[in-house]
């Protein structure tokens, strides 16, 4: 969803979904947390 939302242009939203499933994906150990943690960061540093 973060993805889409930011393709769509709301970089703002997309950050707030990207951080709620980092979020979700470090309770349950999830592997791919990494992916999104990395995204999260280039939105930030854009």
């Amino acid at each position: 969803m973060s993805l889409v939302l930011d393709k769509l242009g709301d970089r703002k939203k997309a950050i707030e979904y990207a951080e709620a499933s980092l979020k979700i994906r470090k309770q349950i150990e999830d592997p791919n947390a990494a992916v999104v943690r990395k995204q999260l960061q280039e939105w930030r540093n854009a």
